[in-house]
């Protein structure tokens, strides 16, 4: 193993070509670096910096067990980091900027981690995971921050992608066009990717300007928990039914803008299956508290399962299948 030291007037690209043997490190000391830097067919590499700024972004494509810590992305043309045809890669700490599309994105790989990273000001979306069949991704203990949303991309956002850990993260400031966490995929595949997915702990807030999409999750789901998690003037959506075994509880829902929690079908199937909610807080918004519809024929309420759930009403009550 082999460390490799950029400093300031010098090439990161040019080390981490350099780093060749399975564990070497590329130590980037403080400064600030104009580079777009890309890994390919990398193995066994560590990229770490010290207060290091680099003014791009970095696409680690075909590579495995690469680690990235410590970094800073800032002002990005597109996305900060792409991960993409890649397995068994680390983010720890690194603060994506001002990216000019999204501060994460993740295509076609598997064994992904992004922790205590800081993700703010992008365009688009903060942590993407797009497309993604091996899965098993970990979202955990990230800020993500005044992310615009444009053409309804989200702050946490999931697209077929299954076995995926969201813990821990807080939001705030996600455009109206987008949601702050999402999770679906493609409603015409014949086979919904949509499962296992875990989304435990996480703190939402929502200003007066931002989305009212607190947590969704959408398109045929499975063996999936919405736990713990906190709301503040954002609500939580379900549609895209059937639903099999998907558990929504011990959440916290205050002061939701629009509806609390809403059931919504779009009359694509007549029958929830298998959703439970149990034992939440809904207190207070600017709709319905709980709204199921739009349309009749999305069902009625013995096709959902809602236990010992609080309710405290602050504008309009519980609405089933409203069709207007």
């Amino acid at each position: 193993m082999t460390t490799h030291e950029v400093h300031p007037g010098e090439s990161i690209q040019a080390a981490i070509d350099r780093a060749e043997e399975p564990g070497d490190l590329v130590y980037v000391k403080p400064g600030v670096y104009e580079e777009e830097l890309l890994v390919l067919y990398g193995s066994e590499l560590r990229i770490r910096g010290d207060q290091a700024v680099i003014v791009g972004g970095l696409t680690v494509l075909q590579s495995s067990n690469v680690q990235l810590s410590d970094l800073v992305f800032a002002g990005a043309s597109h996305h900060g980091i792409t991960v993409l045809e890649s397995s068994r890669v680390w983010l720890e700490n690194v603060i994506i900027d001002g990216a000019g599309h999204s501060g994460v994105f993740v295509q076609r790989s598997g064994h992904v981690g992004i922790r205590k990273c800081r993700v703010s000001h992008c365009a688009h979306g903060g942590i993407v995971l797009w497309y993604n069949e091996r899965g098993d991704m970990w979202v955990e203990g990230n800020l993500v921050h005044d992310i615009e949303g444009r053409a309804n991309w989200d702050g946490i956002q999931g697209m077929d992608t299954p076995r995926v850990s969201v813990r821990w993260n807080m939001l705030w400031g996600v455009g109206r066009e987008g949601d702050f966490i999402d999770f679906g995929g493609d409603q015409d595949a014949p086979e919904s990717l949509n499962r296992d997915i875990q989304i435990v702990g996480n703190t939402i807030h929502a200003r007066p300007e931002d989305s009212s999409g607190g947590i969704k999750l959408n398109n045929r789901p499975s063996d999936c928990h919405v736990r713990r998690n906190t709301l503040f003037g954002a609500g939580m959506i379900f549609y895209e039914p059937p639903y099999c075994n998907v558990w929504v509880y011990q959440n916290r829902v205050v002061q939701a803008r629009g509806h609390a929690l809403q059931f919504w079908n779009f009359g694509q199937a007549e029958d929830w299956g298998g959703i439970r909610v149990e034992d939440n807080d809904f207190i207070g918004s600017t709709s319905y508290l709980v709204q199921h519809g739009p349309e009749a024929r999305d069902g009625g309420p013995k096709q959902l399962d809602l236990r010992n759930n609080r309710y405290v009403c602050t504008a309009k009550g519980i609405d089933w299948a409203h069709t207007t």
